[in-house]
């Protein structure tokens, strides 16, 4: 029964925190579609796997935007990764990955001006279900709105990672940030893949989000089996 409860979970991949006043102009947004729009952030950008990226690396080109992004990490670097080629997970295979390298972030991202939407899809080191945070913050950082998400990682290279993306009716998203909560083995370091960001336009909530307004945190359960960044 537990297994089965988890494997809902994973399907729908977001558990959204109850949503207080102060938040209630944000909504998570669990598909690349949802974010709506035509800019990205490209991390494949920033070198080919292996990579090292240093924390703080500014001047990051948004797609179809005269914005550029900064992205930062709790540890002085990050690192690139493609799916299918050092990174064996559940990302779309070929993906450019940005991996927080051995740590459970937070990864931050800020732009140079305002946005109405962004997000990214979002898998741990390991395999089993984990859980994490997706946080939209004003100009100085500042947390605007936090929602839980939710999902499994493993090899299949199939696009099943979690989506996971804030709207904001205000039009008023100067960054994301990214942070591992909890998984099934320890350090729950992750990666996302591309950043889709909506300049601007704004993002109709999916029925499903809707759903679960409220409810608190899916509980997951599961083993992991292996570490799949090959460092």
């Amino acid at each position: 029964m537990i297994r089965s409860i988890a494997r809902v979970a994973s399907i729908l991949a977001v558990a959204v925190i109850a949503a207080a006043p102060a938040q209630a102009q944000y909504t998570f947004v669990p598909t690349r579609a949802g974010i709506g729009g035509t800019s990205l952030i490209d991390w494949a950008t920033l070198g080919t796997t292996n990579t090292v990226v240093s924390s703080p690396t500014s001047g990051i080109a948004i797609t179809n935007s005269a914005l550029t992004a900064t992205v930062s990490s709790f540890e002085p670097a990050l690192e690139r990764r493609d799916q299918g080629n050092g990174w064996s997970g559940n990302f779309t295979n070929g993906s450019a990955l940005l991996w927080t390298r051995g740590n459970n972030g937070p990864m931050t991202i800020m732009f140079t001006g305002a946005v109405g939407a962004a997000g990214a899809n979002y898998s741990t080191d390991y395999f089993g279900d984990f859980t994490g945070t997706i946080e939209a913050l004003d100009a100085s950082q500042n947390v605007l709105a936090t929602f839980v998400f939710a999902g499994t990682s493993n090899s299949n290279g199939d696009g099943s990672a979690p989506f996971a993306g804030i709207s904001s009716a205000l039009n008023n998203i100067w960054g994301v940030r990214f942070t591992g909560v909890t998984a099934t083995n320890d350090p729950n370091d992750f990666a996302i893949d591309n950043l889709s960001v909506n300049l601007g336009s704004q993002v109709v909530p999916e029925p499903s989000t809707y759903a679960l307004m409220g409810t608190g945190l899916i509980g997951l359960v599961g083993v992991a089996r292996r570490k799949r960044a090959n460092v």
